[in-house]
Formats: C-alpha cells, structure tokens, sequence
C-alpha cells in the first residue's frame, strides 16, 4: 500500500491543541439546534409553560431537584455557537453558556465575602422591595448603574442608599469597589478570550455611560467596572425557580460567581434545560451564559452559607447606547420548524 503523505503542520497543531485541551478535562458541547425554546416567552407564566411542554419532568422547583447528572466539577465547560447564527449577527456571543474553574483567587473571594458580611452586620443589606417570586424565594441587592424604564443611566438605589448611615454607604461602597478592582478585569478577560464578538458592545455601552450618567454623589470611581458589565446582583442562597432574565440584554453573557461564606455547600448548580446536564459551580469558577435566552435556575445549596454575585449588562442600557450609536437591533432568531399539530406558544 502507498504511504500516506506528511499531514500539514498546522493540521498537526491543531488536533495536538485539541487532544491537550481534552486531556486537561476541558468539555466543549456542541447542541444538536439552536436553544430558542423560550425566546419570545415574556412572562414567568410563558417560561413555566414553554418548560411543561418541552421539557416535561426534567427539574422540580419545589424541591430544587433534577433526574439529570451533573457534569464535571472541574475543567473547561463550553457551548458554542454555530458558524450560521454568528453569520446573522457578528455580535452575538460567541458561546451560549461557559464554565471556567478556578479562575477567581481565594484572597478575592476572601475580600468579597468578608466585605458582604460586614455589609450584613451592620444592616446595609435591605432586599424586600428587590425580590422577584418568579426566580426565588429571598431577595437581591442590585448595584451599578442601569436604564430601567428611564431614558437615561442612572445609579441603582441599593448603591446610593440616601438614608443609609455612613458606615452602611461606606461599606456599600467598599463592596462595589472589590468587584470592580478584581471581578471586573477577570470578566472582561474571559469576554475577549471566549466571546470577542460582544467588545464592539461593551465599547459602545461603556462610552455611552460615562458620557450621559449623572453622579452628583461621586459614585462612578466604585462602579466603573470596564464595560465588562454595568451592573451586579448580590444575594445569598440560589434562584431556583426557572426563569429568564428579562432585564439582561438580549444576545449577551450574564456572569455568575459563587462564594462560600461559612463553611462549605453541596449543590448549588446552575442547570438549564436548553442545555442539559447541571454544571457544578463552585467557589473560585465563573459561570457564564445567555441567560436571557436560556431558561435556568440555581439549585439548592444546603449545607452552608452560599453568596452569588451576578454580573449583567442592562438592556435598557443597552438599547439606548445603540440608539445613541445608531445600531440596529440585533436580529432574532428564526422559528423552529414546527412538526404537524404543534403550536408556537
């Protein structure tokens, strides 16, 4: 038989890359169709509807339990997407959902809870008028800056708390300035390694708040966070009811960071039914996903304190600084085909 000629050096490199990555416990998942299932679903009671219909029996919310096995707890999890959704918008990101271990050193994680637990001591933690039934049972204190139904960025009320004493604003501020110095360049790192396609948004975004918001209160040295998000969710336990979140911007990464404040926790994973198997987040990991095109949740976390910092980019936000720009709304994507008798919901 004829030798087989020399195969090209770069064909060589890249099945060597390919077969390091792997060995290192790194896990790429390619999904079988674009995860649409709860696009367009506006409403907690669209998003329970479409989870019925298309994924019966996969996650109990009263129980926080799933029949599904976990993925791995370490390495590399990654969802790409596919050549024809990057080709009908350059923009989108560039993964559907990502998980990278032990990326956040123990001192940060250290200084972040430390700071939040100070911050609950001395009663600066007022989530009552932030919690949302339709993801969870306790509240969220949300700070940064953001567009909510206003024309304009704006500062969050949890960050400026007027008729907080100084020693609450302080250590408000503290927490806000943690997250910046040391979660905000982490994050902005994974965008431009594993999702690159989403600087042009941060560009324009991060350009659009410092050239409109309005900080009378000097708070934007504690919560410019690089454009790598403008805004960011903290609270205790997990949201473990499935949902979206309709406030992130469409066609972007929501990033989730877990810490362990006393002792350690079991469970806790983040699972979305668009994407299968629950993947373990444990302190130290960033999870990352489109969570406002996945539906998800947090499972239960028992067996310790578990605190969630949730990174997100507003959409308001968002959609005024491609107005300001003027830049077209991302395109949505098409709907499924549909077999006889089924209905879009």
């Amino acid at each position: 038989m004829p030798k087989r000629g020399a195969k090209k050096p770069e064909i060589v490199d890249a099945k060597r890359s390919k077969w390091l990555w792997k060995k290192e416990g790194n896990v790429e998942v390619e999904l079988s169709r674009e995860p649409t299932e709860y696009d367009g679903a506006l409403h907690a009671s669209k998003v329970r509807t479409v989870t019925r219909r298309n994924f019966p029996g996969v996650y109990n919310s009263t129980t926080g339990a799933t029949k599904l096995p976990p993925r791995s707890e370490t390495g590399l999890i990654r969802f790409p997407v596919s050549r024809d959704v990057m080709k009908r918008d350059p923009e989108h990101p560039e993964v559907y959902a990502i998980r990278l271990s032990a990326i956040v050193p123990l001192e940060v994680q250290d200084l972040i809870g430390n700071q939040w637990l100070r911050l609950v001591a001395l009663g600066g933690v007022k989530t009552e008028c932030s919690k949302d039934g339709n993801r969870s049972v306790t509240g969220a204190a949300h700070l940064g800056i953001w567009s909510h139904y206003s024309g304009v960025p704006y500062i969050t009320k949890d960050t400026y708390q007027r008729k907080s004493s100084p020693e609450v604003q302080a250590a408000t501020d503290e927490l806000c300035h943690l997250v910046a110095q040391h979660l905000a360049p982490i994050i902005k790192r994974i965008i431009q390694i594993h999702s690159p396609s989403l600087i042009p948004k941060l560009e324009r975004a991060h350009a659009y708040v410092q050239a409109n918001l309005d900080d009378p209160s000097g708070k934007w040295r504690y919560i410019n966070f690089l454009g790598a998000f403008s805004a960011f969710a903290v609270k205790e336990g997990s949201s473990e009811k499935l949902h979206l979140d309709f406030h992130d911007t469409r066609n972007f990464l929501t990033f989730m960071v877990p810490f362990a404040l006393e002792g350690s926790y079991s469970g806790g994973y983040f699972f979305s039914p668009n994407l299968g198997a629950p993947i373990p987040v444990r302190p130290g990991d960033i999870m990352a996903a489109m969570t406002n095109l996945l539906g998800h949740c947090g499972t239960r976390a028992t067996g310790g304190r578990r605190l969630v910092v949730t990174c997100f980019l507003d959409k308001f936000l968002m959609l005024h600084a491609n107005q300001h720009w003027h830049i077209p709304r991302s395109p949505r994507p098409p709907k499924p085909e549909l077999e006889e008798g089924e209905i879009i919901l």
